[in-house]
């Protein structure tokens, strides 16, 4: 997978700042999702020259845990890291691949509603080496067998379908037809200490705010977090 470091250019961030999560293409994206109205998407600013900025919707996983510790107005941060290229699997003797997948916290189905066809959440946060795929993802992997207690083998684990979701709508920002555990990730050494670098800017970051609060003021603590660590 592809890993955006850039360490050097953090340290000439100018700011980092807060986009409506819903707040898309159109109005009608992603209102289905409960307190829609207080969901955010961290999103970054880094000047490049006096004529040219980069905005990213990127963030540094650290950040979402020094926001849920430092900044009061935050009720609840979930964080995705898509996959950038295709995952492959194998089921058996069957190689399947997957252009749309994605790595998440144990926070994401708090804050995202999703609609469980079989199994649960629950089973699959226990288990870092689980997955949820949607329900176009189960007939494709395995037909029209049940998919929830299948095994898929990916690298160098074997990982347990632990519930099948409902494709999302189309006015949904993910469409993801597979998920995995960030724990997972990061039961690997190498990934973990990579996640936990500043300059590590590879995850979607969201923050849901309590009501009433003040986006500018949480989009300064924020900067403000960012500028005291850039140099870790």
């Amino acid at each position: 997978m592809t890993m955006i470091n850039v360490a050097g250019l953090g340290i000439g961030m100018a700011a980092t700042v807060l986009i409506v999560l819903w707040v898309q293409n159109e109005l009608s994206f992603d209102k289905f999702q409960p307190d829609a109205q207080n969901i955010y998407r961290i999103k970054v600013r880094i000047p490049i020259s006096k004529k040219e900025t980069w905005v990213w919707e990127n963030s540094q996983y650290v950040l979402g845990d020094f926001a849920s510790r430092q900044i009061p107005e935050v009720a609840d941060v979930a964080r995705l890291k898509a996959y950038y290229s295709d995952l492959n699997m194998r089921y058996g003797a069957k190689i399947i691949t997957e252009k749309k997948a994605a790595y998440v916290d144990g926070h994401w189905f708090k804050m995202f509603h999703y609609d469980f066809v079989d199994g649960s959440a629950d089973a699959f946060l226990r288990n870092p080496f689980s997955l949820i795929i949607t329900e176009s993802a189960a007939k494709k992997y395995f037909g029209n067998q049940q998919a929830v207690g299948k095994v898929l083998h990916i690298d160098s684990n074997n990982y347990e379908v632990q519930a099948v979701i409902k494709d999302n709508p189309a006015n949904s920002s993910f469409q993801y037809n597979l998920l995995i555990p960030i724990a997972a990730q990061l039961a690997n050494a190498h990934e973990k200490k990579n996640a936990l670098q500043w300059g590590n800017y590879n995850y979607l970051t969201f923050l849901k705010l309590k009501p009433g609060s003040n986006t500018a003021l949480v989009a300064n603590k924020l900067k403000s977090i960012v500028h005291q660590n850039k140099r870790r």
